[in-house]
């Protein structure tokens, strides 16, 4: 990043990561960039792109507060945005069947975080609920 007030630059990380895209966000009240990042190469095909787990991580508009908001093992697919709980419903996909890659049979996971606080999103489902659908699905 660079500041136009200071003139210097500064890094967005200190972490090894692949920024694959981001958006910056005017529509929240406290406008904020998102960042499709990958950390690992999941499917060990010496490459960093979105077949591995492509999280979302979020920072202020100078770069500054930079913070990761899905699971490292996930792979981020989408967002919504309630104004009204300065929330964002979070859709990922974990491989559910450790076969290395994301497919539209693995499981989906929801996790919620609210932007005005950013920080690891929390999942709307417990682990209880998503057992129990789980059998659901097997008995059918």
């Amino acid at each position: 990043f660079y500041s136009l007030t200071t003139q210097k630059s500064y890094h967005l990380s200190t972490e090894k990561l692949h920024i694959l895209s981001f958006a910056i966000h005017k529509e929240f009240k406290r406008p904020l960039i998102f960042y499709r990042v990958v950390k690992k190469d999941h499917n060990s095909d010496k490459k960093y792109n979105s077949l591995d787990p492509v999280m979302l991580y979020v920072s202020d508009l100078n770069g500054k507060n930079f913070v990761q908001i899905t699971s490292e093992n996930e792979q981020f697919i989408d967002y919504y945005y309630y104004p009204t709980a300065q929330t964002i419903l979070i859709k990922t996909i974990i491989d559910s069947n450790n076969n290395k890659i994301f497919e539209p049979s693995d499981e989906t996971n929801f996790i919620v975080m609210n932007i005005r606080r950013p920080a690891l999103g929390k999942e709307i489902f417990s682990k209880q609920m998503k057992e129990s659908l789980r059998k659901q699905i097997k008995i059918n």
